[in-house]
């Protein structure tokens, strides 16, 4: 996927391809991506989170040059939220929608972009972490109430429903989520679920017990398994999933806008709190040091891939 997005700069995308200006920043934005990605991968916990929110943040840039309504942005469109008191718990920090006056913000601009809907007010670091589909389990204690896992999904078809020319979807997950309900599965938090969608038992007799369980939700699919499953491109299989909406919002964020909202979260936290990010990571005492590690090694292939879907797949 590098060696695509790479070959993307002597023909780049969208507008950037017969556009001087917009193609200068493409290929430069592109070309600090990758320095920043490869520096990252040699840099420890510690200090990752920064040259990986900054290589996101050019990527951000080369896809703004090629299809945004302006070459240019200005500003990150984020901060953090400084409610006192602070929480001591990482993961119910808050990371803050900013937007500029000219709209030209970071944030803003690659989300109108890549089509993805904006975010309103603040949301809570582990909120954006548990969202995300794939990402390693975070610790039952620092769960909160509103949070909501991706859901798996697998597309089964069997006689039945070949005869009658439908599929029949399932959703299922093994999350963490020791505050899950049932039917909020189906009552707004992931939209894209069908109206007609029931829960049914899974095989087995899963142990539904808080912070194990398993859903599986059937409908009889009318069109393509994509408009309803979100495929997450650094996954080799083509694992689908259902997305939540973050708390408090009204749709479902693009995954990129995700991990752009995390790592800049995280980068903060790690920059102007350096001692508080080393008692996260400190393995001997922080039930979150691996689960931590584990996220930020995941964001160094989903980064790529998510970028290389946006520049190839979806031009």
């Amino acid at each position: 996927m590098l060696r695509n997005i790479r070959g993307t700069r002597a023909n780049p995308p969208g507008i950037a391809a017969e556009d001087p200006e917009r193609r200068a920043i493409y290929g430069a934005a592109l070309e600090q991506f990758e320095q920043l990605l490869n520096a990252s991968r040699g840099t420890p916990p510690p200090a990752r989170p920064l040259p990986l929110f900054y290589a996101l943040s050019q990527a951000g840039r080369a896809i703004v040059a090629a299809r945004g309504d302006s070459p240019r942005i200005d500003g990150h469109g984020l901060s953090q939220d400084r409610q006192q008191p602070q929480p001591s718990e990482l993961l119910h920090r808050k990371i803050k929608r900013t937007p500029s006056r000219s709209g030209t913000d970071a944030f803003g601009a690659v989300s109108r972009a890549i089509g993805s809907p904006d975010i309103q007010g603040a949301i809570e670091i582990g909120a954006l972490w548990v969202a995300l589909p794939g990402t390693h389990r975070v610790p039952e204690d620092a769960w909160r109430e509103s949070w909501r896992t991706a859901l798996s999904v697998l597309d089964e078809t069997n006689n039945q429903a070949v005869q009658l020319g439908m599929t029949v979807v399932r959703a299922i997950s093994f999350s963490g989520n020791p505050y899950f309900n049932e039917m909020e599965a189906l009552a707004g938090r992931y939209p894209l679920i069908p109206h007609d969608a029931r829960i049914r038992p899974l095989p087995g007799n899963a142990n539904m017990s808080p912070g194990n369980w398993g859903l599986a939700i059937a409908w009889k699919a009318t069109g393509p398994l994509e408009a309803v499953a979100y495929m997450d491109p650094s996954e080799p299989n083509g694992s689908r999933y259902l997305v939540p909406t973050l708390p408090g919002q009204e749709t479902v964020l693009n995954p990129l806008m995700m991990w752009w909202t995390l790592l800049f979260g995280l980068s903060i936290f790690a920059r102007y709190e350096p001692e508080l990010w080393m008692e996260v990571l400190n393995v001997e005492r922080s039930p979150l040091a691996v689960p931590m590690e584990s996220m930020l090694q995941q964001a160094l292939v989903a980064i790529p891939a998510l970028l290389h879907e946006e520049l190839l797949v979806k031009a």
